[in-house]
């Protein structure tokens, strides 16, 4: 029974639009949570770095939603390399959220045409369940329902990543206007 009431206790409202991303100039801010920072493999023992800036135009060249590029060097360091961009949905870092109100993660991406994966981490794992996509050279929209991120439990999220890795290498890619909808 208490584990029934701290789950509610953690639901967040959603915004109407499900728009989780709200870049600035001066901040990576969201709607909730924590909201958005760099993610890399260092606390792991990791070498891998990434930065993150604010992006020139959003978009299709618009400035009405703006998005930040991603610039990732991948090194070998750790078992499993990664560096990226993480979204903490709690008041403090990993508190389980739930964010069942969705069943949909939505977003847009352009880059190097590299492979890249969404990690989603929840309560009681420190893997995160994975989907790979693609960053194409011109923006496109990618969705993907909860149902792909096998054995998810949308009611305990920790964090939700957009990371690139395992291979070493540079990869860079933007990524504006993500989503979390009811579909």
């Amino acid at each position: 029974m208490a584990r029934l009431n701290a789950q509610k206790k953690l639901m967040v409202q959603l915004p109407v639009d499900g728009r989780i991303s709200l870049f600035t100039k001066d901040k990576l801010a969201s709607p909730f949570g924590l909201g958005w920072v760099p993610s890399n493999d260092a606390p792991m023992g990791g070498k891998s770095t990434i930065d993150i800036k604010l992006a020139d135009a959003g978009p299709d060249g618009s400035n009405d939603v703006a998005a930040v590029n991603v610039v990732a060097t991948i090194r070998p360091g750790f078992a499993y390399p990664w560096a990226g961009l993480a979204f903490l949905p709690g008041k403090q870092a990993m508190e389980a959220t739930d964010l069942s109100a969705a069943n949909t993660l939505k977003f847009k991406v352009k880059g190097d045409g590299k492979q890249y994966s969404v990690g989603i981490s929840v309560e009681g794992s420190y893997i995160p369940i994975s989907v790979r996509f693609t960053a194409p050279e011109e923006w496109k929209e990618i969705s993907i329902p909860f149902s792909q991120f096998k054995g998810m439990d949308p009611s305990i999220i920790t964090l939700i990543a957009f990371n690139a890795g395992p291979q070493p290498g540079e990869y860079r890619f933007q990524i504006a206007d993500i989503r979390l909808l009811k579909e």
